[in-house]
């Protein structure tokens, strides 16, 4: 399933990639083992539609090729902006539950009862990204949502924030040998806490905005990263996989999770996204092979997202954004976008005739990132992040009950 992809709104999401601790930075969670199916769902496929998914021509993951192996330095590349998927540069295999998505009986997974068709259709080459249209619906509901609220759900305002270097996210691809083809490589997502070309301004020698090139400073953030004896940095989100025809495929092993910075909030929004994977397109060259942009995909708990959601500041004097007469609109809208079952191996794909449905409980999630290549030298020790005493909800959200 799926929404048309050129909503933006939810890059605001990818802030930061990072976590507090080894365990827990940038999403080293690790995910709990597949749940069972559980009981049987209210009803089984009866339409033509509902078995055969309706046709929407995924995009396949390109194959492990047979090699050749071997590795050259690490490839840097740093957030330029974030945008919307139907930007990549290469096919996105964003159908995560491996059926098209065309009518409300033809999902893979049980929807709620007050379901947004704008959210759970498929987009195209099936897509799931009801996050995206979840977002954008809230963003649209009126201008009471522009203010603390427009830090987490605008992609204009988290790309504004970018372009003054006040966070941004770096990759490292490890070893690549330059190729079209690689059948073992690995990347590591790190969270940046400041991005800036010293000098910048005329005639001062004070930091100013980054030029996007190889004269930034870049400075990591402490939650994001570990150093090494030889102070070598490592990312602790980081996956495993390869590269065939220029396009990389990487799938991490455990759940990454996001790190939304919001210029009111006294803490980072943490957003969890499970099943994480990522596809890239790599410009090969034998000395200076480049990374270009990387998509990432998974699935998003919903209750986990409206309990993080409730809990973002607002406003100068400590108040959780639960206790707003806006928050209702942010968790109708979330709660109805509910497009995927927990795990793959839950979904009613084309052709599982009898298979019972589970009520769905997550949101896909697909986003790009265009990246810049980044000088190795332009890294500076990790800086910490001030965390002020955050506000509380004062009751428990979640989502209702199909």
């Amino acid at each position: 399933m799926c929404v048309e992809a050129g909503a933006l709104v939810l890059l605001a999401l990818v802030a930061a990639l990072a976590s507090a601790s080894c365990v827990e930075l940038l999403g080293l969670d690790p995910l709990s083992s597949p749940p069972d199916a559980g009981p049987a769902a209210s009803r089984e496929p009866e339409t033509d539609s509902e078995v055969d998914g309706g046709g929407c021509s995924p995009n396949p993951v390109p194959s492990r090729p047979e090699g050749p192996g071997g590795g050259g330095e690490p490839v840097y590349a740093a957030t330029l902006s974030l945008d919307s998927p139907a930007d990549a540069g290469i096919p996105i295999p964003a159908d995560l539950d491996g059926r098209c998505t065309v009518d409300e009986g033809s999902s893979s997974c049980l929807l709620p009862d007050n379901a947004s068709p704008n959210a759970y259709l498929d987009g195209v080459g099936g897509a799931d990204n009801a996050l995206l249209a979840s977002l954008a619906q809230i963003e649209s509901t009126g201008t009471e949502l522009t203010g603390p609220l427009g830090f987490v759900f605008s992609s204009t305002r988290i790309n504004a924030r970018i372009k003054q270097g006040e966070y941004g996210i770096l990759f490292l691809l490890r070893e690549y040998n330059g190729g079209l083809d690689d059948d073992d490589v690995t990347l590591d997502v790190i969270e940046l806490r400041r991005v800036f070309t010293p000098g910048n301004l005329e005639g001062s020698s004070m930091a100013a905005r980054p030029r996007f090139g190889p004269s930034d400073v870049i400075y990591p953030n402490t939650e994001s990263v570990a150093l090494a004896e030889a102070a070598t940095l490592i990312g602790l989100a980081r996956g495993s996989g390869w590269v065939r025809g220029g396009v990389l495929v990487v799938t991490f092993p455990q759940a990454v999770t996001l790190h939304i910075p919001v210029s009111t909030d006294r803490r980072p929004f943490d957003l969890v996204l499970e099943l994480p994977r990522g596809f890239g397109k790599v410009v090969p060259d034998p000395l200076h092979p480049r990374l270009t942009e990387l998509t990432l995909t998974g699935r998003v708990d919903a209750d986990k997202l409206v309990g993080h959601l409730a809990n973002i500041d607002v406003g100068e004097q400590p108040l959780a954004i639960c206790e707003t007469p806006a928050f209702d609109t942010i968790l109708a809208a979330t709660c109805a976008a509910r497009d995927l079952a927990s795990n793959p191996r839950l979904d009613v794909k084309a052709g599982d005739v009898g298979k019972a449905r589970v009520p769905c409980t997550h949101l896909g999630l697909v986003m790009r990132a265009e990246l810049y290549d980044v000088a190795p030298g332009s890294l500076r020790p990790p800086l910490a992040r001030t965390i002020r005493e955050p506000p509380t909800c004062s009751r428990v959200v979640t989502c209702p009950a199909r």
